[in-house]
């Protein structure tokens, strides 16, 4: 594998209750596999967003799970992930929750 670029953000963190939290999600993906002879294989470039929990268990605060948006998913060139599009994209108050 070559040209690995992930970012990962959590976003509008909101208490349901005091054992429950909701937030979004934002995570950027470009990578690209390559046989041996320098051949792309596999490729993957886009924009993934969804909903994530936590839950306080016992005291102890426990990741829950990600529901991943299938239609908030965009595809992007491969190559052009940029670093900090996902805090730009909350930043700018156009993604809804």
């Amino acid at each position: 594998v070559s040209g690995i670029f992930r970012d990962l953000g959590v976003y509008r963190m909101a208490a349901v209750d005091d054992n429950t939290v909701r937030f979004r999600i934002c995570a950027t993906e470009d990578s690209e596999t390559i046989d041996e002879d320098g051949e792309v294989v596999e490729q993957t470039a886009q924009v993934v967003q969804g909903v994530g929990e936590a839950r306080r268990i016992d005291g102890i605060w426990r990741f829950y799970g990600i529901h991943l948006e299938e239609d908030r998913t965009l595809p992007i060139a491969p190559g052009s992930a940029n670093p900090g599009f996902c805090d730009a994209l909350f930043a700018d108050g156009e993604t809804q929750t």
